[in-house]
């Protein structure tokens, strides 16, 4: 049972978050901006606000990830007194983005950063209807890794 929750663990956070991570930075921006080009007349936030925006959903997702993980591999631990060195891999892996996002926001929007815009979750999801729907679903299949996430985690409970 402990090697099958690896697994489903393992599995969750290769295929959902790893590529929608590295999808969402390499492609996600430009094909904002180019569609942002496209029909200018369309009412939607700057490219700026939507970068920003997207950069600090995930690094709040990816805050929430990692939390989820360090829940996995505590229960783990109490559960059968053993963590597979690979599950302190992997939260190392989510520490690192989170700090890279972190970074990112602070050097390319400081003065968003220092005023707090949009750091109150409330405020970020009144934002979200203001996005392109492509940034929107992008941010949507990070949000489906947390759920997948936790749904583990409360199998994983329920089993204990």
């Amino acid at each position: 049972m402990d090697q099958a929750m690896d697994q489903a663990f393992e599995e969750t956070f290769e295929e959902t978050f790893e590529e929608t991570f590295e999808e969402t930075f390499e492609e996600t921006f430009e094909e904002t901006f180019e569609e942002a080009m496209e029909s200018p007349t369309v009412e939607r936030m700057s490219l700026q606000d939507e970068s920003y925006l997207c950069l600090l959903c995930l690094k709040d997702s990816t805050e929430r990830i990692t939390q989820l993980y360090l829940t996995y591999i505590t229960l783990r631990q109490n559960y059968s007194h053993e963590v597979p060195p690979v599950l302190f891999t992997v939260l190392m892996i989510l520490h690192d983005k989170r700090q890279g996002l972190l970074e990112k926001l602070t050097s390319h929007y400081p003065e968003y950063m220092e005023t707090g815009k949009w750091h109150v979750a409330e405020e970020q999801n009144t934002q979200l209807n203001n996005m392109t729907q492509e940034s929107r679903d992008d941010l949507h299949q990070v949000c489906s890794t947390e759920m997948r996430l936790l749904m583990l985690i409360t199998e994983m409970m329920r089993q204990q």
